[in-house]
């Protein structure tokens, strides 16, 4: 994934689950963010679609717990 999305990427992280975008690493994920609950991932995963003009199925959306993860989805639909 090239420098510029996954800017976009952590800063649509920061916003909807409101962290500073430097805290978003690897290792982020679901577990470690408390504002990542349930309607928090609803409302990433409508930014994330709206913003690169992808679409998630629902399987795929239910991995998408991390920041390597949903990174990871982003470059397969992107290269798609």
């Amino acid at each position: 994934m090239t420098a510029p999305i996954d800017d976009r990427l952590k800063a649509i992280l920061a916003e909807v689950l409101e962290v500073r975008p430097a805290a978003i690493a690897d290792d982020f994920s679901r577990d470690s963010t408390p504002n990542w609950d349930s309607l928090g991932h609803l409302t990433l995963v409508s930014t994330l679609e709206s913003e690169f003009g992808v679409t998630f199925g629902m399987a795929e959306m239910l991995e998408l717990t991390s920041y390597r993860r949903i990174r990871d989805a982003l470059a397969k639909h992107m290269a798609a």
